[in-house]
């Protein structure tokens, strides 16, 4: 009889321990199967059209299908811009697309565009100035029309550029730092006909080669109703006017190889025109990465995150955002609710095989005669 009793304990021990095992086993498969597997798709199936989604970043591309036709002369320097993608390189880049001639519809306003090519054509005067290289400015527009409201013609990108660098030049040829008689000739072409006609060029040329003094001295004996042609030999002589002392200082600091004394005004030019190096000019950069940071982001804020493509883009690239955070959306809520099947499954098999542990112990109870 104890030997029966024995038997059947055994048997029952060997049932409840395969039941507890076929128990985990079953809640690690439902633990398994609420993790997608990395090969299945999950979520809401999108139109094929939809789902090809580019975000704004993208959107705004690399430039790589743009030939930018602006070219500005490199300096060594670290600096990277004033946020990212704000380098002098990056903002040659996208010159046509965020800004410019040709720059798409979601992209810097006249304004903006204006006062990018002003700094620009700051920025390759000086570097043109440094390398006393004039050609540098020829690749600079010459003509500029944007939201169908044209720029003066005297302040085209170009033509600033020229201007501002050949009037430096000038003073540094008067000052005898540099001694090619081409920037003299260049000057005399922003001077007024009636006046460049009463004296021969060269003659004048020379006499300046020698000094602003000499200069005056000789347009004297031309142009004897007209002061000084802006080219003041003392502080007096400028009355109190700011241009007049600015020139009459920059004049002085060239001639003395003095880049701390150069105005304000003139700082950047009047060092690199000294130094006969572009580093002065990161300065002008430095300006012209602010502004630009400042105009994208106000262009981003005013579409939402888009910049250099047209408002045509603008809507496909809004839709096809709307449709993925739709998608995004319904895969996480499909998730959830599949997390929350299996966790309910989870609960009731655990509760059947808790049930089903206590009429086994029941049973064994009796057995024993505990019952």
């Amino acid at each position: 009889m104890k030997k029966w009793v024995i038997l059947v304990l055994v048997v029952l021990g060997g049932l409840l321990l395969a039941l507890q095992y076929v128990a985990r086993k079953n809640e690690k498969a439902m633990i398994r199967t609420a993790q997608p597997a990395p090969t299945e798709q999950e979520g809401v199936a999108l139109p094929s059209s939809s789902t090809d989604y580019v975000s704004p970043d993208m959107a705004m591309g690399d430039g790589s299908n743009y030939q930018s036709n602006l070219f500005l002369p490199a300096v060594q320097t670290s600096y990277t811009g004033a946020c990212q993608g704000g380098s002098l390189e990056e903002m040659r880049r996208t010159h046509g697309r965020y800004w410019g001639i040709g720059a798409k519809d979601v992209a810097f306003n006249f304004e903006e565009t204006k006062k990018m090519y002003e700094m620009m054509s700051n920025y390759v005067g000086c570097v043109a100035v440094a390398r006393e290289d004039l050609a540098l400015c020829n690749t600079l527009p010459d003509e500029l029309m944007s939201d169908s409201r044209i720029v003066d013609a005297d302040s085209t990108p170009r033509r600033r550029c020229r201007e501002q660098a050949v009037n430096m030049l000038f003073e540094a040829y008067m000052a005898g730092k540099v001694t090619n008689p081409v920037f003299c000739q260049s000057a005399l072409s922003y001077w007024r006909a009636e006046y460049t006609a009463k004296f021969p060029a060269p003659d004048f040329c020379k006499a300046a080669g020698g000094g602003m003094k000499r200069a005056v001295d000789f347009l004297a004996k031309y142009l004897p109703n007209v002061k000084n042609q802006g080219m003041p030999t003392s502080k007096s002589s400028c009355g109190g006017d700011e241009k007049c002392l600015d020139i009459f200082e920059t004049y002085n600091a060239i001639s003395d190889g003095n880049a701390g004394a150069c105005p304000r005004s003139s700082n950047s030019y009047c060092e690199a025109v000294i130094t006969k190096v572009p580093t002065p000019c990161e300065s002008i950069v430095r300006d012209m990465s602010k502004n630009y940071c400042l105009f994208v982001e106000t262009v981003k804020k005013g579409s939402g995150g888009y910049i250099g493509i047209t408002k045509e883009q603008v809507k496909t690239y809004s839709a096809q955002q709307a449709l993925k955070i739709a998608a995004d959306a319904a895969e996480r809520r499909q998730k959830a609710e599949e997390e929350s099947r299996l966790r309910n499954e989870a609960e009731l098999q655990r509760k059947a095989n808790d049930k089903a542990q206590e009429q086994m112990n029941k049973q064994l109870k009796k057995l024993l005669g505990k019952e």
